[in-house]
Order: structure tokens, then sequence, then C-alpha cells
């Protein structure tokens, strides 16, 4: 398949959410191969987005000054 012909294709694929599939099936066979499951068991989280998001939405939305008063 040349360039051209693959610039046309492409957009279809992933239009119909083909791609994402293709990829999901072979990172599953990769995984088999390697003796692992198919699909993810886990996954990360920083604590530090954990405890920036719990605090965007337990604060109440005032807005915070620093100005040249403020000591460093």
């Amino acid at each position: 398949m040349t360039d051209a012909e693959w610039a046309e294709v492409r957009p279809l694929l992933r239009g119909h959410g083909l791609v994402k599939e293709f990829h999901d099936r072979l990172r599953g066979q990769v995984h088999e191969r390697l003796g692992r499951d198919a699909e993810p068991t886990a996954g990360v989280i920083d604590s530090q987005s954990v405890k920036a998001d719990a605090a965007r939405s337990s604060a109440p939305a005032s807005p915070k000054s620093f100005g040249s008063s403020r000591r460093t």
C-alpha cells in the first residue's frame, strides 16, 4: 500500500475505532506470548494528582492573592 493510499484509508479506520481495536488485540497477543494476562490488571496513580483533585473538589472557589507583601 502506498503512502497516498494509506492516507485515504487511515481516517476511515480511526473513525470506526478499528485502529484502537487492532492495537488492543495486538497488545493482548504480545502479553500472552510473554506469559502475562492479555488484559492489563494494574494501574498507577500519582499521589500528587489525587491530592490536587481532592483539594480542588472540596476547596471553596475563592481567589487567592500572592502580592508583593507575601514573605518568602
